[in-house]
């Protein structure tokens, strides 16, 4: 054997994750022949691995009956194979799916491409969490120029904080496990919250079971979020919240939530700090989205104490399913800030229930201005949404204003699909306008 190819990457390398690590019970997973981890979150079941090609999946499902299987998000074309208490298929690149039972969520499979780590342990500036471990870590604070490193394989619970911090990393193929904390006053992290920093990157790293929202940025700029895997469940677990922030990039995330999934917010905890900024520049790029309990998949609101919000773009994603009384797209303007220039494209919706979008300006519990402000131009483009008998007399849209001051204005729908049905009017979205103009259908 050459030296090459004894330090090639296998074809499958299964996270070696330890055996302190929660298994699921009814579940049994193979990636090419490779016996997989089933690692059980207090809220879905997960396995992981590398693989430079194609991957052939087998699952087992032990005393389980059901009758239908699926693979998400739809779009890839999967179809698996289903004999008896056995599921298999194939997925032809390193991605992330979803495998339902009976239209239910039953196993995540998080499948990467080989990465070796770019840092080691001990380097200075480095935490670095070496896989087949449960580092009980708490809290760890870092600071501008550091990384955190959660190797494949590797468990570390607890929580990541910078404040006012540059250059700064958290990165590996890991898991980050929230439930270090408890739910409750004074107790909950969120499992990430950077504050005031500047060139941030997060990749690749799994979080389940936070007490807080889960990865939370305050006045941040510069900051790239790229392969992030997120399993939460229940009220106030949101995947994503941007805060106040500028010039962000979210991409190829995978995200299972309770609450809001990607949400941007403009919350005024910093005023005093003069941290508070306008929200500008901000793109979702090619994200899968699953909404369990309630909140809605890609949102903007309800806080937004600034005075602007605006060049926002949602491009790409796949929104797996909202349940609840969410909705697939919404802008809520609950405080005084003008929303502006925001763009849907190229979205896939493969299941809805309560509303598709919600575009209001509106008042809530949450708001705390004592004006209202406005939603303007607003393009969605290129939309798939797919019908289900959940949806026919429960669904609706609503596209509101909150008086003659403070309306919605110039809403375009554009190449909107419900099935094959094209929309071309407010009707088939079973659409309630109040304080709004300029809504046009192409």
């Amino acid at each position: 054997m050459s030296a090459d190819s004894a330090h090639a990457a296998p074809e499958v390398f299964p996270h070696p994750f330890t055996q302190e690590s929660p298994r699921a019970k009814f579940l049994a997973a193979t990636a090419n022949g490779h016996a997989l981890f089933v690692f059980q979150s207090a809220t879905l079941p997960f396995t992981a691995c590398s693989a430079a090609g194609p991957v052939r999946i087998e699952v087992n499902v032990e005393g389980v009956h059901f009758a239908k299987a699926a693979v998400k998000p739809l779009r890839l074309g999967i179809v698996p194979e289903v004999d008896g208490a056995s599921i298999r298929f194939t997925i032809e690149r390193p991605m992330d799916v979803l495998l339902e039972l009976d239209d239910r969520p039953a196993l995540f499979i998080f499948c990467s491409g080989h990465e070796q780590p770019d840092v080691t342990p001990g380097q200075p500036r480095v935490h670095y969490f070496a896989a087949g471990r449960v580092h009980e870590a708490g809290e760890i604070e870092i600071g501008s120029g550091e990384t955190v490193y959660i190797e494949a394989g590797a468990v570390l619970r607890g929580c990541i904080h910078a404040r006012d911090a540059r250059g700064i990393r958290i990165a590996g193929q890991g898991v980050l496990d929230g439930s270090f904390f408890k739910r409750g006053k004074g107790t909950a992290r969120h499992p990430i919250l950077l504050e005031h920093c500047e060139d941030v990157v997060i990749e690749g790293i799994t979080i389940i079971d936070p007490s807080r929202w889960t990865c939370r940025m305050d006045s941040c700029r510069g900051v790239r979020i790229s392969g992030l895997r997120e399993i939460t469940r229940g009220g106030g677990s949101d995947g994503i919240d941007v805060v106040s922030c500028t010039d962000v990039l979210i991409e190829r995330c995978f995200l299972c939530t309770g609450d809001d999934a990607i949400v941007i917010k403009a919350i005024d905890v910093h005023a005093a700090d003069g941290w508070n900024t306008d929200i500008d520049n901000i793109v979702v790029n090619g994200c899968s989205l699953l909404v369990m309990d309630c909140g809605s998949a890609l949102e903007i609101g309800h806080e937004l104490r600034t005075a602007s919000v605006r060049n926002i773009t949602f491009r790409d994603c796949d929104i797996l399913a909202v349940h609840g009384h969410g909705a697939a797209m919404s802008i809520r303007a609950g405080d005084r800030a003008i929303v502006s220039d925001v763009r849907y494209e190229n979205i896939r919706v493969d299941h809805y229930y309560a509303h598709l979008v919600d575009f209001r300006v509106m008042r809530s519990r949450y708001n705390r201005d004592p004006q209202r402000g406005q939603i303007r131009t607003v393009h969605l483009k290129n939309v798939r949404v797919k019908q289900s008998p959940y949806n026919a007399g429960y669904s609706t849209s609503l596209i509101g204003g909150y008086n003659a001051e403070h309306t919605v204005e110039g809403v375009v729908f554009e190449d909107v699909y419900l099935d094959d049905e094209r929309v071309m009017c407010g009707d088939q979205l079973d659409l309630h306008v109040k304080q709004a103009k300029d809504i046009e259908f192409r």
